[in-house]
């Protein structure tokens, strides 16, 4: 009896964590999706929240000569290009001429006026 007992208390615990868990993965996506269809959009007559700051590539232009125009001055240029890559989803730092890239939010707005 006393067996019984214990194997429906495991099995209970077990249930429990297994359907917390399922609900906290389920919510994690449902939220990520979220943020993610919604950052660039906003409803009809309303402003954005988020604004992206988007460059078109030039002749001439790197991913080097891009993060000097406009990262921080006091942020590492090597540091800067990784950041640019890592924003744009890039897997490499080969860049085409008329290929839009946007520039990280923690940039400064101001220095945007550079180019």
């Amino acid at each position: 009896m006393r067996i019984r007992v214990v194997s429906r208390l495991r099995l209970s615990i077990f249930l429990f964590i297994l359907v917390t868990l399922a609900f906290a993965a389920g919510w994690q996506v449902a939220s990520s999706a979220a943020s993610c269809a919604g950052a660039d959009s906003a409803a009809p007559g309303q402003m954005s929240a988020v604004t992206t700051r988007r460059i078109v590539v030039g002749p001439g232009d790197s991913l080097w000569s891009i993060s000097a125009q406009f990262a921080p001055s006091s942020m590492d240029p090597r540091f800067a290009v990784y950041e640019l890559r890592k924003h744009n989803g890039l897997s490499s730092s080969l860049i085409s001429i008329g290929q839009q890239l946007t520039l990280p939010d923690t940039w400064p707005r101001a220095d945007i006026a550079r180019r």
